[in-house]
């Protein structure tokens, strides 16, 4: 009928403008706090920034935290020590369970969640924290049906952050810590190479070398 038509459509310009407004905010932070550069002044940046991020996702994770589980499993360790391949099998060989992440990128994908290292517009506080995780009805259906359930989350940068292992604690109070470590010169050498690709990447979406400081 005409009137389903219509709340359809409204509907879904609901859902557009939430993920533009959620998606440009996001953006518009995380240019200064990850690539360390001034946000984009055109919509086409705008929009290619739109493309790598999730913000509907944000939104809905964001309204149900109360509803999800914590983590049992953490994975530290510096840039380029393993901690993606490592998150991986234990994913596909013993069937856990990554965290949500706000960036469409391989390296993070089910791997690490970034929320201590304050994507999430600067929120650190662990009461949030569980919006990354899976529903409690899911971990409780596998319990139901006798199979194991556990949560990671894999964000390498907590072990080099300050502030992280305070927040750790209070979210997680015994949790099961994983630190993967590396032959430091091959360690650095890796790590460069990811450093130039992030800035080939972030060239692609558009960002300009308009640094907030110095690069």
């Amino acid at each position: 009928s005409a009137l389903a038509a219509r709340t359809v459509i409204i509907g879904a310009g609901a859902l557009l403008g939430i993920r533009y407004i959620i998606g440009a905010a996001f953006a518009h932070y995380n240019c200064r706090i990850v690539f360390n550069r001034h946000p984009p002044r055109n919509l086409r940046a705008l929009q290619k920034i739109l493309g790598v991020v999730r913000p509907l996702g944000i939104a809905w994770r964001a309204l149900t935290c109360t509803l999800r589980c914590r983590p049992n499993v953490y994975i530290l360790g510096e840039v380029r020590c393993g901690t993606t391949t490592l998150a991986s099998l234990l994913r596909g060989r013993l069937g856990m369970h990554g965290p949500f992440t706000p960036w469409v990128h391989p390296l993070a994908e089910r791997k690490e969640s970034f929320f201590f290292v304050g994507h999430y517009w600067g929120l650190v506080d662990p009461t949030f924290y569980r919006m990354c995780f899976p529903l409690r009805l899911t971990k409780l259906v596998y319990k139901l049906c006798r199979r194991t359930f556990v949560v990671f989350d894999g964000c390498a940068s907590y072990l080099s952050a300050p502030w992280a292992p305070a927040l750790v604690q209070r979210a997680t109070p015994r949790p099961l810590l994983i630190v993967c470590l590396r032959e430091p010169v091959s360690q650095h050498i890796s790590w460069w190479r990811l450093e130039q690709a992030s800035m080939a990447w972030a060239k692609s979406l558009g960002l300009e070398e308009e640094w907030v400081g110095e690069p």
